[in-house]
C-alpha cells in the first residue's frame, strides 16, 4: 500500500514538473512572441516615420525649388530684355504649385505677377496666303486693313485679331488698301488694272475705277473723302469722284509719277516724277496750277507743310529745295553729300528734316532754309566710317527726332538744338524704320533682324522687344491711342498686332482731372465707381471697364460713394464742403435725387442692409435717413449727436451705428441711428481721434488717436473691449476682418494685424518704402491689401507663419490712397493721386492664363511650359 502511494506521489510530482516546465516554456514563448511583436511594431513605426519624414523632406525640397524659380522670375522681370525668360520661370513655378494641390507659396504668386506685369503681350497674327504689301489701322484704331498678292484685302478686328471682312473681287494682287477718313469705306488698288471702293462694314463693292493699266501702284482719298487719286508707275495720275465713280481729270505732264498726294486740306495735289519735275494741281478740278522748278535728277520725296505755305522736294541730286505754295523757289538746302533718302516737315511746320545715304541728317528752318544743326553720326572704335541714314521721323510734338542707320543703330535727338539723347543699339542688322507713338510715350524701331524694339523717348532706355515675325519687317504703324502697333512682314505673308504698353497691362480707369480718392466694385461686380477731387464721380462697367456716366454736380471733392446692396439700383455720393448728398441709378448713372436737408457739409454716408434707406451724418450734428427709391427724407427721424458741430463722424456699413466727434475733439459719442438712441460717451483717449472703423456686422468699432492707442468698443453698450498700443507714428488706416476677429492698422511704412478680443499683435506687414495710407481685408478674410505712398499696393495672404506677401501691384505714378477687393476676391482696385484707378487680377489661375497668352508669339519659350498652359491643367 505504501509502495502504491509512493508510486502515485512520484507520478504526481513528475506531472507537476512537466506542468511547471510547460508553463515556463509557454511563458518564454509568450515573452519571445511579445518581444517579436514589439520589435515588429517598432520597426513598422520607424518605417512609417521615415516615410513621413521623406515625404516632408521631398515636399520641402519641391517647395524650395518653386521658391527658387519664383525668385529668379522676380529678378529677371526687372531686367529689360529678359521678360520672356521671367515668364518661363514664373509659369514653371506657378504651374507646379497648382498641380501639386498644396498651398501656393506667396513668392510664387509674387513672381508670376511681376513677370506678367513686365512682359509684352503675344502678337495677334493677321495672315494672308501670299506676299503682304501693307497694313494700316482705321483712324479710330478699332480695325486693321491688309493688302496682299493673294488677290484680297482683309479687314480685321484690332482687339481680337479676327477677320471681319474679305474684299476678294480683284483678279490679281492687291497692292494698296486704305480706309476713308471717316472709316466707312475702303479703297484698294490692284495689279488687275482697277481700283475699287468698298463698304467697310459689309464689304460690299461700291464703285470700280477702271484704271486700265497694270502699273497701278496706289490710290488714296482726299482729306474730305470726296475724291480719289490713283497713281501709276508709267502713266499720269488720275482724279476721280468718290461718290459717282466718274473720272474728274488726268494729271498729264509727267512721263511717270514717283509720287502724288493731296495737301492737308485737300485743296492741292502735288505730283513728282523721275524726270525731275514737280507740279501743283487743283485738288478739286485737277487743273494744273504751277510747275515747280526742275531738279536735275529724279525727285523721290515731296511734302506740304501742315499750313500749306511751303513745299519741300528732294531726290537724287543731293540738294533738297523749298518752294512757296505759289510755286516760287524759296531756297536750295545745300550741305548733303549723298542722295537724299528722306525730307519732311515737323508737325508744327517750323522745321525741316532731311537725311541722305551718306549718313548725314540736317535740321533746317522752313521759313528761309537756314541750317539749324547737323545730326551727325560719330562712329565709335570699330564702327563703319559711314552708314546710310535709312529713315528719320519727328515725334508728335516735334520736340524729338529719331534717325535709323544701316549699321544696326538708331539715334534719338532733340530737334531744337540737335543734342544727342541716346544711341539705340541692339538690332542685328540695318534698322529699316522708326515710329513714335502719338502720345510720345514710346519709340519703336524695326529691322531686318525680324524684331521691333521699344524705347523710352526721354532717355533711350529699352522698354521691350517684340519678336515673332519669321522674315524681315517692312513697315510699322501705331494706332491713334498709342497702345497698339501694327507691323508688316511682306515675305512671311503676315501682319501682327502688338500691345506695346509693356508696363501698363492692368486696366486703368482714366478721365478724372485730379486725384482719385476712392474706387470700389459693386457687390455683384457689375459696376465700379471712382470718387475724385475734381468734384465728380465716375461710373464704369465692371467687366469691360467702359465709362457708363460722369456723376457731376457736387460742390467739392467727392469723398465717398456707396453702392446699395444686392439688386437695388442705387448709388449715393457725398463731397467735401457740400451739404447735399446725391442719389444715382447704378445701372446708367442717371441722377435720382439731391438729398437736401443738412445745413452744413456731410461727413459720412451709408446704405441700410436692405438697400431701402440712405443714411447721412453731417457737421451740423444731425444724422438723416432718406428713402432710396426717390430720395425723400424720412422725417422726423433726425438724430442729434454731440449737441454741437462735428469734426469727424463715421457710420457702420448699414448706417445703424454712428460715432461722432465734437469740433473741439473733446467729446466722442456712440449713437444708434435706427432708434435715435444715445448709447454712450467713448472715453479713454487722451488726444484727438483720427480714424474710426466699424466691423462689417456693426457689432464692434475701433478708434485711433494721436495718443498712439487704438481702442476697440462694443457698439451695443459702448464698453471698451481692448486697447492697443500703436507703434510708430499716427495711424492712417483701420479695417476689421469680415468676422470681426482681426483688425489691420496702417502707419509709417508698415501695417499691423491685431486680435480684436485680446489686442495681441498677430503679424507685421513690412515691405513698403513709404507710408502705408490704407489697408483692407478681402471679403473672405484670407487676404489684406495695403496701399502706400511708394506708388504700390501689396497683397498679403494668411499663412501658418502669419501673413506672406503674394503680390506687389505696380503701375501708378503717384501715391495710392485707397485699395479694396472685389466681392469675389479675384481683383484689387486702387485709386491714386495720378488721377487714375487700376484693376489688378490676383488669383493665380488668372495670372497663369495671362502669362501663357503672353508667350503665344514665342513658340520656343512656350514649348518649355506648354504642359502648364492647357485649360485643363490650369483648372486643377
Amino acid at each position: 500500500e505504501r509502495e502504491r502511494a509512493s508510486r502515485a506521489e512520484d507520478s504526481a510530482a513528475s506531472q507537476r514538473r512537466v506542468i511547471t516546465m510547460l508553463t515556463v516554456m509557454v511563458a518564454a514563448l509568450g515573452a519571445l512572441l511579445a518581444i517579436a511583436v514589439w520589435q515588429f511594431l517598432v520597426a513598422q513605426t520607424t518605417k512609417d516615420q521615415l516615410e513621413e519624414a521623406n515625404l516632408q523632406l521631398n515636399h520641402g525640397n519641391a517647395e524650395s525649388l518653386l521658391q527658387k524659380k519664383a525668385a529668379e522670375a522676380l529678378l529677371l522681370a526687372q531686367q529689360p530684355g529678359m521678360e520672356i525668360e521671367a515668364l518661363v520661370k514664373a509659369i514653371e513655378a506657378a504651374g507646379e504649385s497648382l498641380l501639386s494641390g498644396q498651398k501656393i507659396p506667396g513668392r510664387v504668386r509674387e513672381g508670376l505677377a511681376a513677370a506678367v506685369a513686365t512682359a509684352p503681350r503675344g502678337a495677334l497674327t493677321l495672315r494672308h496666303n501670299d506676299y503682304l504689301y501693307g497694313a494700316h489701322f482705321s483712324h479710330d484704331g478699332t480695325r486693321a486693313l491688309t493688302a496682299s498678292r493673294d488677290g484680297t484685302a482683309r479687314i480685321w478686328d484690332a482687339v481680337s485679331g479676327k477677320a471681319i471682312t474679305t474684299l476678294d473681287d480683284h483678279q490679281d494682287a492687291v497692292r494698296w488698301a486704305v480706309f476713308s477718313p471717316d472709316d466707312t469705306r475702303v479703297l484698294t488698288a490692284s495689279a488687275d488694272r482697277n481700283a475699287r471702293l468698298w463698304n467697310a462694314s459689309s464689304g460690299a463693292l461700291i464703285h470700280t475705277f477702271p484704271a486700265q493699266d497694270p502699273t497701278l501702284s496706289s490710290a488714296d482719298f482726299s482729306p474730305d473723302g470726296q475724291r480719289v487719286l490713283t497713281v501709276f508707275l508709267t502713266r499720269p495720275p488720275r482724279l476721280w469722284d468718290a461718290r459717282s465713280g466718274e473720272a474728274i481729270a488726268t494729271l498729264k505732264g509727267h512721263r511717270g509719277a514717283t509720287s502724288a498726294a493731296f495737301s492737308p486740306s485737300g485743296r492741292w495735289i502735288l505730283t513728282t516724277s523721275s524726270d525731275g519735275k514737280a507740279k501743283l494741281w487743283d485738288g478739286v478740278t485737277g487743273a494744273l496750277k504751277t510747275a515747280l522748278g526742275d531738279h536735275p535728277r529724279a525727285i523721290r520725296h515731296a511734302a506740304f507743310d501742315p499750313h500749306e505755305h511751303r513745299i519741300i522736294t528732294a531726290g537724287d541730286d543731293n540738294t533738297p529745295r523749298l518752294w512757296s505754295i505759289s510755286g516760287a523757289p524759296v531756297t536750295a538746302l545745300k550741305g548733303h553729300k549723298g542722295a537724299i533718302a528722306g525730307a519732311l516737315f515737323s508737325p508744327d511746320g517750323e522745321r525741316v528734316l532731311t537725311y541722305d545715304e551718306a549718313g548725314l541728317a540736317i535740321l533746317w528752318e522752313s521759313s528761309g532754309g537756314r541750317e539749324i544743326v547737323r545730326l551727325e553720326r560719330r562712329p565709335g572704335p570699330g564702327d563703319e566710317a559711314e552708314s546710310e541714314v535709312i529713315h528719320g521721323v519727328f515725334s508728335a510734338d516735334g520736340a524729338l527726332v529719331a534717325t535709323t542707320y544701316a549699321d544696326g543703330t538708331a539715334r534719338l535727338w532733340r530737334s531744337d538744338n540737335g543734342a544727342l539723347i541716346s544711341v539705340l543699339t541692339g538690332h542685328q542688322g540695318p534698322v529699316q524704320g522708326a515710329a513714335f507713338d502719338p502720345r510720345g510715350a514710346r519709340l519703336a524701331t524695326f529691322g531686318e533682324d525680324r524684331t521691333i524694339r521699344l524705347w523710352s523717348p526721354s532717355n533711350g532706355d529699352l522698354l521691350g522687344l517684340l519678336e515673332g515675325h519669321t522674315a524681315p519687317i517692312s513697315s510699322i504703324e501705331f494706332a491713334a491711342n498709342g497702345h497698339y502697333l501694327l507691323s508688316v512682314s511682306a515675305r512671311d505673308n503676315s501682319a501682327r498686332l502688338w500691345d506695346t504698353s509693356l508696363r501698363n497691362r492692368i486696366p486703368t480707369l482714366k478721365g478724372h482731372r485730379l486725384p482719385v480718392r476712392k474706387a470700389l466694385f459693386s457687390s455683384d461686380g457689375e459696376r465700379i465707381v471712382t470718387a475724385s477731387d475734381d468734384r465728380s464721380a465716375r461710373l464704369w462697367e465692371g467687366k469691360s471697364h467702359a465709362l457708363v456716366h460722369v456723376l457731376d454736380g457736387h460742390g467739392g471733392p467727392v469723398t465717398d460713394a456707396v453702392f446699395a446692396p444686392g439688386a437695388v439700383d442705387r448709388l449715393a455720393t457725398i463731397a467735401e464742403d457740400d451739404p447735399i448728398a446725391r442719389l444715382w441709378r447704378r445701372s446708367d448713372g442717371k441722377e435720382v435725387a439731391e438729398l437736401r436737408g443738412h445745413v452744413a457739409p456731410i461727413l459720412a454716408l451709408a446704405v441700410s442692409a436692405d438697400g431701402q434707406e440712405i443714411v447721412t451724418a453731417g457737421t451740423d450734428d444731425t444724422t438723416r435717413r432718406w428713402r432710396a427709391s426717390d430720395g425723400e427724407e424720412l422725417a422726423p427721424r433726425i438724430c442729434t449727436g454731440t449737441a454741437g458741430a462735428l469734426r469727424r463722424a463715421a457710420l457702420s456699413d448699414d448706417g445703424v451705428h454712428l460715432i461722432a466727434v465734437s469740433r473741439d475733439g473733446g467729446l466722442t459719442q456712440l449713437w444708434n441711428t435706427a432708434e435715435c438712441n444715445f448709447v454712450d460717451t467713448l472715453a479713454g483717449h487722451t488726444s484727438e481721434i483720427t480714424e474710426i472703423a466699424f466691423s462689417p456686422d456693426g457689432q464692434l468699432a475701433a478708434t485711433a488717436s494721436d495718443d498712439r492707442t487704438i481702442r476697440i468698443w462694443s457698439t451695443r453698450y459702448g464698453t471698451n473691449l481692448a486697447t492697443i498700443e500703436s507703434e510708430g507714428g499716427p495711424t492712417r488706416g483701420l479695417a476689421f476682418s469680415p468676422d470681426g476677429s482681426r483688425l489691420v492698422t496702417a502707419n509709417l511704412r508698415d501695417a499691423w494685424v491685431w486680435s480684436t478680443s485680446s489686442g495681441r499683435l498677430i503679424a507685421t506687414l513690412r515691405g513698403h518704402s513709404s507710408a502705408v495710407l490704407h489697408a483692407a481685408f478681402s471679403a473672405n478674410g484670407s487676404m489684406i491689401v495695403t496701399a502706400s505712398g511708394d506708388n504700390t499696393a501689396r497683397v498679403w495672404e494668411a499663412s501658418a507663419q502669419g501673413y506672406e506677401l503674394i503680390g506687389t501691384l505696380a503701375g501708378h505714378s503717384a501715391a495710392i490712397d485707397h485699395a479694396s477687393f472685389s466681392q469675389d476676391n479675384r481683383y484689387v482696385i486702387t485709386s491714386a493721386r495720378d488721377n487714375t484707378a487700376k484693376i489688378y487680377p490676383i488669383e493665380l489661375p488668372d495670372y497663369l492664363e495671362r502669362a501663357c497668352e503672353l508667350l503665344a508669339a514665342h513658340p520656343d519659350a512656350l514649348a518649355q511650359v506648354r504642359r502648364y498652359c492647357s485649360p485643363a491643367r490650369r483648372a486643377k
